[in-house]
C-alpha cells in the first residue's frame, strides 16, 4: 500500500474526520465559557486543551484508518461500491454519533441524550473496528486509542449526567 499511495482518498480520508470534529467544535466555543465552565465535574476531568489535542490526534488517527481499508478494498472494488461496503457504512455511522455528541451535549445541553448517544458511539467504534479488521488488521488495532477515549468520555458524560441538575425544567 505505502509504494503506490493514492494521496486523494488519503487526505479526503484523514481530513473528513477532522473537517467534522472541527465543525462540531465550533457549537462548544460559547458553551465552554458558559454552560461548561459552571457544571459540577468530577476531580479527574481532563484540562480543557487535553480535549482538542486528544481530538484531532483520535481523528487523524480513525481517518488513516478508514483510509487503509478504503486503499484496501479499492484494490478490487471502485471507489463507489467500496463505500458503500460493511466496513465503511459501519465508520459512517460512527462518525454520525461522534458528531452528534457535540450539540447534544454542548448546545442542546442534554447531557441525557448525550449519554444514549455515546453509548452507541461505543458500539459502534467497537463494530466498526471489528469490520475493518476483517479488511485490514492495522486498521481495526488503530480504533483502540479511539475506543478507550470515548470510553472514558462516557464516563464523564455519566458523573455530569447524574450530578448536575437540567439548565432548563422545560426540556424534560
Amino acid at each position: 500500500m505505502a509504494h503506490n499511495v493514492n494521496w486523494p482518498l488519503a487526505v479526503a480520508s484523514v481530513g473528513l474526520p477532522i473537517l467534522g470534529g472541527w465543525t462540531s467544535g465550533l457549537f462548544t466555543r460559547q458553551a465552554l465559557a458558559t454552560y461548561y465552565k459552571n457544571l459540577k465535574k468530577p476531580s479527574w476531568t481532563p484540562p480543557p486543551i487535553a480535549f482538542p489535542i486528544a481530538w484531532t490526534t483520535l481523528y487523524a488517527t480513525m481517518g488513516y484508518a478508514s483510509f487503509r481499508v478504503l486503499a484496501r478494498l479499492t484494490g478490487y472494488l471502485p471507489l463507489t461500491t467500496a463505500l458503500t461496503t460493511a466496513p465503511m457504512l459501519a465508520y459512517f455511522g460512527q462518525l454520525v454519533l461522534n458528531f452528534s455528541w457535540t450539540p447534544l451535549f454542548f448546545v442542546k445541553r442534554r447531557p441525557d441524550l448525550a449519554m444514549i448517544d455515546i453509548t452507541l458511539l461505543n458500539l459502534g467504534i467497537l463494530y466498526t473496528a471489528h469490520e475493518f479488521v476483517k479488511v485490514d488488521r492495522l486498521a481495526g488495532k488503530l480504533l483502540i486509542p479511539y475506543w478507550l477515549w470515548v470510553s472514558f468520555a462516557g464516563t464523564l458524560n455519566f458523573w455530569i449526567w447524574r450530578n448536575n441538575q437540567p439548565v432548563d425544567k422545560k426540556l424534560y
